[in-house]
């Protein structure tokens, strides 16, 4: 919703580890929480979402509209999709997947160039709704090599030339251009 309000890009870089060092404390927590409580004995999925969100007293509904306002500020002061870049605590469970898939050389899902044959126009980049360098990460045949990108495919969707394709199967190590 943001990212219709303010075009501005977020800057990638060590920001992007804040997420990180959200993530170990929220994990701690959990798990401290599941100790104290002598283990988990049922999951409940659906715990107080009778009527949709799970909004069962003011008091929750002051926490949830107070994070829903933390995610647009910073989307408004950082650019956007900042918050996902920088404390998301979701993304590292995406980002060990990823890293754990490639070294069982699993097949995943990824963005990759097409031959040679991208022009720089510059349309996957505006297209992407993480703020990545596009051309430059798929150059050639690459396969985009950002734990930031979320396989969308909305570069590929943008790009008249047909110089992004997304596929599914094993990624090897040469299909990958380090930056």
């Amino acid at each position: 919703m943001v990212a219709t309000i303010q075009p501005k890009l977020s800057k990638l870089g060590w920001r992007c580890a804040i997420k990180f060092v959200i993530w170990v404390p929220w994990i701690c927590a959990i798990a401290a929480g599941a100790v104290v409580a002598g283990g988990i004995h049922t999951v409940d999925l659906a715990f107080k979402t009778e009527h949709g969100l799970s909004v069962a007293s003011i008091h929750d509904l002051l926490i949830y509209l107070g994070i829903v306002a933390l995610f647009f500020v910073i989307d408004l002061i950082v650019g956007r999709r900042g918050a996902c870049h920088y404390i998301c605590w979701i993304a590292p469970f995406m980002i060990i997947g990823e890293t754990i898939g490639r070294l069982l050389h699993l097949p995943q899902l990824h963005v990759h160039g097409v031959s040679n044959t991208c022009v720089h126009c510059g349309a996957c980049e505006r297209a992407c709704p993480m703020s990545l360098p596009v051309s430059t990460l798929a150059a050639g045949e690459a396969a985009i090599d950002s734990t930031e990108c979320i396989q969308c495919a909305a570069c590929c969707d943008a790009c008249r030339h047909n110089a992004l394709a997304i596929g599914f199967g094993p990624i090897r190590k040469k299909d990958f251009i380090m930056r």
